[in-house]
């Protein structure tokens, strides 16, 4: 469980700020596998390109830590 509590309004809207956050990270996943597909199609290592963009404004949790899944198109539920 997290050791953070943080207080965002009166009841109900910490479920809001749960909803808002899935659907930034959604957004998140969704232009990281885009990138990886063009720059799989573009013929580029992808390795170099996740090395490049993680020190850049594109770097997120998602670029490092779910990039070897979508490569290898290896999705358990719940990870």
């Amino acid at each position: 469980m997290g050791r953070t509590i943080t207080h965002v309004g009166p009841i109900g809207a910490g479920q809001a700020v749960k909803a808002v956050n899935q659907v930034i990270l959604a957004g998140t996943y969704l232009g990281v596998a885009e990138g990886i597909v063009l720059a799989i199609k573009a013929g580029l290592d992808v390795a170099q390109v996740i090395g490049a963009l993680r020190r850049g404004a594109a770097q997120s949790w998602v670029l490092p830590n779910r990039r070897s899944r979508m490569l290898d198109t290896d999705y358990p539920l719940g990870l």
